[in-house]
């Protein structure tokens, strides 16, 4: 089977390390968690419901996101 050298940092070559399950080698375990890509909508389905309190402080914290993000960008974007 052919191969290939990659050269990892240490602090990536440790995470790999943790991520292994006993007996996998470092090329089962980079096709394994390659592999594991979800959509984002799999990604959503998987978070709990927010209650009613958590839900509007994210909606307070999106709204002051986005006004702090318009009052910066105004003038630096010119619209035709």
């Amino acid at each position: 089977m052919a191969s290939r050298n990659v050269a990892l940092r240490m602090e990536a070559y440790r995470a790999l390390d943790r991520e292994r399950r006993p007996g996998e080698s470092f090329s089962d375990a980079v096709l394994r968690l390659a592999s594991n890509r979800k959509s984002l909508s799999e990604i959503i389905a998987s978070f709990e419901p927010l209650g009613a309190t958590a839900s509007a402080e994210l909606d307070r914290n999106i709204a002051r996101v986005r006004r702090d993000t318009e009052r910066s960008m105004r003038g630096r974007l010119r619209w035709r």
